[in-house]
């Protein structure tokens, strides 16, 4: 009979308390390790955000959002007045590259189909961008009243077309049909303020722009 049999037939026990220091040691070492790579990427997160601060703007080109995932994957989100092409994903990209450790990997996109611009993020400072792109506006009614919008009497709308920027809100030129692209004739004029936008959400495709 082993040591590892004479221990266990002897204090069976302390098998079971072994077992669970051990696998409760193991997990304490797994977050560990896991809280040190968080920060870790965090660190490396800030480092490229206070690079990235005197990258952007260049060419008209503007950083929309840059994300690292747990699985040392960087993300870096671009975008223009008139939108991205691959050769300025290329150009960014080029920048960026010696600032990228070996083992991890690299991306630069546009802010694709389905992008979300939310009032208070930065993604919204950037609105102006995104002027005389397909998008959907998602927006709260007007009351008829005129008083205050809130979570009991609020009703959400939604509305297709391109934007401009006023003073206090968008204008948005209504699609009249399905068709999103520069042969459209937009005829609605629909104007919407700054404080009744809930977000606003790109559609448009690459061979329409």
């Amino acid at each position: 009979m082993n040591k590892k049999q004479d221990f266990n037939k002897k204090d069976g026990n302390k098998k079971e308390v072994f077992k669970k220091d051990t696998f409760k040691d193991k997990n304490t070492l797994n977050n560990n390790k896991l809280t040190e790579g968080l920060l870790n990427i965090e660190q490396f997160k800030n480092t490229l955000l206070s690079e990235s601060k005197s990258i952007f703007p260049i060419n008209g080109i503007n950083l929309v959002s840059l994300v690292i995932t747990p699985r040392k994957l960087v993300q870096i989100t671009i975008m223009k007045k008139g939108g991205i092409t691959i050769d300025d994903c290329q150009y960014i990209s080029k920048i960026f590259q010696p600032l990228i450790p070996e083992d991890y990997d690299f991306q630069v996109q546009s802010p694709g189909i389905g992008f979300e611009i939310r009032p208070g993020t930065k993604e919204f400072e950037l609105l102006s961008l995104f002027e005389q792109l397909p998008v959907k506006v998602f927006y709260y009614e007007e009351n008829r009243d005129n008083s205050e919008v809130n979570d009991n009497n609020k009703k959400v709308l939604e509305a297709s077309g391109t934007f401009s920027i006023v003073t206090d809100g968008l204008i948005l030129k209504k699609f009249s049909n399905k068709k999103k692209n520069k042969d459209n004739k937009e005829i609605e004029l629909l104007q919407v303020p700054f404080d009744r936008i809930i977000k606003i959400k790109t559609t448009f495709f690459s061979e329409e722009i």
